[in-house]
């Protein structure tokens, strides 16, 4: 059996072999949010967070900019819900928001997770991130930062 789970595992190379628990039964991501004053110079700001649980769904996902997402957002969707692959969290933020605390629950076998901010600037406004790790997500005047 542990043979078996080192080989299904082995070939995750997300994954944390030597705590692959969170994989077995799901996860919790803590995440604290900062939006500055100036925040998407002064308009308010839609920010998304995806887990996915399909490695080559993740592959593309980091190769996309948040235009193109936010773009497409809603057909993306659509064509996933039967698959479960990804799950999608969504919130607007204005200028100055008190920090927020959230606490995030996913399904095991994530395989990884990005962020996408729809700024006005240009940029990719883009962001992997370990879905295992607690999250600070800095929001700032034409861009954001994410810090494990």
């Amino acid at each position: 059996m542990v043979m078996a789970l080192v080989l299904f595992f082995g070939g995750c190379s997300r994954i944390n072999l030597a705590d692959p628990s969170p994989l077995l039964s799901g996860g919790r991501l803590n995440v604290e949010v900062s939006a500055s004053s100036g925040l998407n110079q002064g308009r308010p700001l839609a920010f998304d967070l995806l887990v996915v649980y399909d490695e080559r769904l993740l592959e593309t996902l980091e190769e996309m900019d948040a235009a193109t997402w936010f773009k497409n957002r809603k057909q993306f969707l659509a064509d996933q819900s039967r698959k479960k692959n990804v799950e999608a969290h969504h919130w607007e933020w204005v200028p100055g928001q008190p920090k927020l605390m959230l606490e995030l629950h996913f399904k095991r076998h994530a395989r990884g997770s990005v962020a996408f901010a729809n700024y006005f600037s240009v940029g990719a406004h883009r962001s992997h991130f370990d879905p295992f790790k607690d999250l600070l997500v800095n929001l700032g005047g034409k861009g954001f930062a994410l810090v494990q």
